[in-house]
């Protein structure tokens, strides 16, 4: 039921766009990854809604990193596993993970700085989601997304934060992530 009725919405979302031009110019192509591409349904200082469209088979999509909005995404088809991750800056010995912390903006889709911060961080899998369903996420919690076969997704993008203009990206080599597709 609540598939039908997230289809629906998406649906009617499509069937009500007037501007094809914006529909067009807000969509990406190869988006941070050759296996993303978005179609934006709608875009509003207040709601951002998306549907994603990830192939190319099992693995993660893009390095760690954070937004500026909060989101909710559901699996319209397929399936997928939000990983989350603890940064920590001391000796801890559970974090299993040495990474460069990268400051990037997305308004001009550059990294601020090539220079990073050494962290470390301890990553938390999610349950695998499937069809109808869900998670959320906050501004600031960092994550990644493992998508094991090729997947439909639908995004609820929030407002964007006050104040933030940048976010986190995180690269386990001793280079900013590769983020142009």
């Amino acid at each position: 039921q609540v598939m039908d009725a997230i289809r629906r919405f998406a649906l009617d979302l499509i069937d009500s766009t007037t501007d094809w031009h914006s529909l067009r110019q807000n969509s990406v192509r190869r988006y941070h990854s050759e296996r993303i591409d978005y179609i934006c349904l709608s875009r509003t200082e207040q709601l951002t809604v998306k549907i994603y469209d990830i192939r190319g088979g099992p693995g993660f999509l893009v390095g760690p990193h954070n937004h500026r909005y909060n989101f909710q995404t559901f699996v319209l088809q397929g399936a997928m596993a939000n990983i989350t991750f603890d940064e920590r800056h001391n000796d801890d010995p559970i974090a299993a993970m040495r990474a460069g912390k990268y400051r990037y903006s997305p308004i001009s889709r550059q990294f601020v700085s090539q220079q990073s911060e050494l962290v470390k961080l301890y990553q938390m899998w999610g349950p695998m989601l499937g069809d109808a369903q869900s998670y959320t996420l906050h501004h600031k919690e960092i994550h990644t997304i493992y998508v094991p076969v090729d997947s439909i997704l639908l995004l609820f993008q929030h407002a964007d934060q006050p104040g933030v203009e940048e976010t986190d990206f995180y690269s386990l080599d001793a280079v900013p992530p590769k983020l142009d597709g």
